[in-house]
């Protein structure tokens, strides 16, 4: 009877250090970025970026979005929306009266989450608290050294996001995961200093998609975006380095993020509900966190009730 009690105990102390050993593994990573970022603050050959030089030509962004249409601070409601290819097509053909293209419609998007050691940040998210915030990196296209790059701090109180970012190079972006610190004194680059500090957060996954983009006609807040491959990686976690990964979505699901700062419109509201579209918690990083974790991702059983209704 004890032998039997014994070995419980030993299978039981197995299993539970198995379930961990993916964490283990994950928190070995980390420290190595981390180190890996440290050291290359004063090394004289920098692991994490990679100053241009006098004489180096930026290298050209693929699809960037242009400038003019960037806003470095705004708030507004986002709902996102699993489609299947039928329900693009129905949704693309009701709200044609009602929409244009963006005036850069199609672009790829290019994003680093940065997070804990423990993924505190991501795991808080998925608790859906009141409050949430996360910093990200973000280019659109692959960019140079010297090309054009975002330092994002995204917050969400009670349904509301709000988007609080600067404008900087992609060497800059890296650079101030490095040192914990931004080298501006605004105030948004103040708010996201604080966040460096409070959280010391590391990159910690890469997120590409390529977006569809189109804004209201007459509702010059609406957007309505398509987001195809989104594809994800833990490795080469510089916005320079590629945009690659393994997709976390299947192939033929669309996720349509429909953004607005009042209530949506009526005609809108009717297209969704005559096609059975119906709204989705769906988080980018959080589903590969959960890939990464070895866990099924929270969309699996949705995406089947969206494929079967469609």
């Amino acid at each position: 009877m004890v032998g039997q009690v014994f070995l419980y105990l030993i299978i039981g102390k197995a299993e539970k250090q198995a379930r961990a050993l993916p964490q283990f593994i994950r928190s070995l990573s980390y420290n190595f970025r981390k180190f890996r970022l440290r050291f290359s603050e004063t090394s004289a050959f920098p692991l994490c970026y990679d100053t241009a030089t006098a004489d180096e030509e930026p290298r050209q962004q693929k699809e960037a979005a242009p400038m003019s249409t960037i806003q470095n601070s705004f708030q507004r409601v986002e709902q996102k929306y699993l489609l299947t290819g039928e329900q693009y097509g129905a949704l693309r053909r009701g709200m044609a009266p009602y929409v244009k293209p963006d005036v850069y419609s199609h672009y790829t998007i290019c994003s680093i989450y940065c997070d804990t050691e423990d993924f505190a940040i991501v795991r808080n998210s998925l608790d859906k608290p009141v409050y949430k915030e996360k910093l990200r990196l973000r280019s659109y296209g692959v960019p140079g050294s010297r090309d054009t790059a975002f330092v994002e701090l995204k917050k969400k109180f009670d349904g509301v996001v709000y988007k609080r970012r600067v404008t900087v190079t992609a060497a800059q972006a890296a650079e101030c995961v490095c040192t914990g610190r931004l080298r501006r004194d605004d105030q948004i680059s103040r708010e996201i200093n604080w966040f460096l500090h409070s959280w010391q957060p590391a990159p910690a996954a890469y997120i590409g998609y390529d977006r569809e983009a189109w804004s209201g006609i007459e509702d010059n807040d609406l957007r309505i975006t398509f987001d195809t491959n989104l594809r994800a990686r833990d490795w080469d976690l510089d916005l320079r380095a590629g945009d690659f990964g393994e997709l976390i979505l299947p192939s033929e699901c669309i996720l349509m993020e429909l953004k607005f700062t009042g209530g949506a419109p009526m005609w809108l509201a009717r297209l969704l509900s005559e096609n059975g579209v119906r709204h989705a918690s769906f988080s980018k990083y959080g589903t590969y966190y959960k890939v990464l974790m070895g866990q099924a991702p929270t969309y699996g059983n949705y995406w089947q009730e969206v494929r079967h209704y469609a």
